[in-house]
């Protein structure tokens, strides 16, 4: 069976809201606010999955989606390599290795996934995920396997470091293959709920905020994907789903029936690649947490602000560049 999930905008306002709080995590680590660690890449995997087509050739599938996330996750390292590179050489340290040095933090960002990174891992991480659950999806109950899959990459993780995030696209790649199984069910699930789909979905939010909650006040640690850090193994890979599916359906039953915050909630869903690149360039010149660290507060609500600010001048952007791309799809709300 292979359907093609229609387009859902309670998708991208849920990619909008992981992606604020991929940014909320690089913010507060020092404040307690570890918790969207729990969900915020786990959102982005499962739509993944979601809208994952199996109906290309192999080829055309591999070249796709290397251009849409490994070129990118390329480059940028390049670019920031290069810019780190001249930003020490212009401080003018006598005897400064230039190839040395930019041969240094390539091999940081490539081969350790380290500085600087970023947010940049999660591109290959994903690639992986796609092309493992295109694989298996082609073969008859191929998505089976994908368990066994999971906790060896998980296994080896615990014990070495592979180098360009591949065990993270094990890792990953349950998250992507849940995504695509519900696709695939939707249809099913939906005809057997009948007039009982409201009713049920309603019942499944309750219960995922229930364990949601229960999933974070008993953590022992920070659930990390970027180490493959799972305290609890398992109770902590499934106890991220709940939290995913109340995003989700807090997104669909409330923040897509408000017209101006769908749309601008959508914007930032359909560009969530575009602003991770953003992202990623603010986090190496750090222009935002610098002009609003001048302001005379402290602790959260600093971090407050530098959360909305970053929002704010990241969406502009956004904007700008759909506006200079000609992307009549991507407009903001007038």
């Amino acid at each position: 069976m292979d359907t093609k999930a229609s387009r859902d905008n309670s998708f991208d306002i849920a990619r909008a809201l992981a992606f604020f709080a991929v940014i909320w995590g690089h913010l507060f680590p020092l404040h307690g606010m570890w918790f969207v660690y729990g969900f915020h890449l786990q959102v982005f995997y499962i739509a993944a999955g979601y809208f994952l087509h199996t109906d290309a050739g192999f080829g055309s599938f591999v070249v796709k989606k290397a251009k849409r996330l490994v070129v990118p996750y390329i480059l940028v390292g390049i670019a920031i390599s290069l810019a780190m590179m001249i930003q020490e050489y212009l401080k003018g340290k006598a005897g400064f290795d230039v190839q040395g040095y930019l041969k240094e933090q390539l091999y940081y960002y490539y081969w350790e996934g380290t500085s600087p990174i970023g947010p940049m891992w999660f591109l290959p991480a994903l690639f992986y995920a796609l092309v493992i659950v295109y694989l298996l999806a082609k073969k008859k109950y191929g998505v089976g396997l994908l368990p066994f899959i999971v906790v060896a990459g998980y296994l080896v993780s615990t014990k070495l470091w592979l180098p360009f995030f591949i065990l993270h696209g094990l890792v990953a790649s349950g998250y992507v293959g849940i995504g695509y199984c519900i696709a695939q069910c939707r249809e099913l699930i939906e005809k057997r709920l009948s007039g009982k789909k409201e009713a049920f979905f309603a019942a499944a939010f309750f219960v995922s905020m229930v364990i949601w909650v229960i999933f974070q006040k008993t953590m022992t640690g920070m659930v990390y994907l970027y180490a493959n850090d799972l305290p609890r193994g398992a109770i902590d890979y499934f106890g991220s789903l709940a939290a995913v599916y109340a995003i989700w359906y807090i997104s669909k039953k409330v923040l897509a029936r408000i017209p101006l915050v769908e749309r601008y909630l959508s914007f930032v869903g359909k560009n969530t690649m575009r602003l991770l690149y953003i992202h990623e360039f603010d986090i190496f010149l750090n222009v935002v947490n610098r002009y609003v660290g001048e302001l005379p507060l402290e602790g959260m609500r600093l971090n407050a602000v530098q959360l909305l600010t970053k929002i704010a001048v990241y969406s502009v952007i956004a904007w700008i560049i759909s506006i200079v791309l000609r992307e009549k799809r991507t407009k903001l709300p007038a």
